[in-house]
């Protein structure tokens, strides 16, 4: 012990809790596959490209409404004092079509633009995804290592005694 104080910068009197003396490691309930899913499941990033995927979707499909016909309704009603109109009263419905056929690819190009911002989102959720899984499954290898590791030094400390 004073001489891992002294390795340690210590004074050789100083006491020393060493592993012996600690409790068991915690029992980890689940197994590897089971911490890559929880991984992901509570993932906040994971969790915020899920929510971009879903507005480029939805601006995606407001780029493809964009070729479809626009059709105008107006309705009104007026009055006015003319003593040369049969009737004061005015009645108007006015109905119109809009439809831009050719915009020069304008619009194709809008629409390829947000796809491929579709695309590099599920790319990017895909590799997150597989980040935050193998993250957890080394953070799960690295504590069976540990616990490993400490069964072998309990073993090799038990061996130098005798």
């Amino acid at each position: 012990m004073e001489e891992l104080n002294r390795a340690l910068g210590l004074d050789p009197a100083t006491p020393q809790t060493l592993p012996g003396a600690l409790g068991p490691a915690p029992p980890v309930p689940w197994g590897e596959a089971e911490i890559r899913a929880r991984a992901v499941q509570g993932n906040d990033g994971l969790k915020a490209l899920d929510a971009k995927i879903t507005a480029l979707e939805a601006a995606l499909s407001l780029r493809e409404k964009d070729y479809a016909p626009v059709l105008l309704a107006e309705a009104g009603h007026g009055y006015e004092q003319n003593r040369y109109m049969a009737y004061p009263r005015v009645n108007r419905l006015f109905v119109g079509l809009s439809w831009s056929v050719y915009d020069g690819g304008a619009r194709a190009a809008r629409v390829r633009q947000t796809r491929t911002q579709v695309e590099k989102a599920r790319r990017e959720r895909v590799e997150a995804g597989r980040e935050a899984e193998n993250a957890a499954a080394r953070a799960y290898r690295e504590y069976a290592d540990a616990l490993q590791e400490a069964v072998t030094a309990r073993l090799n400390v038990a061996a130098s005694q005798e």
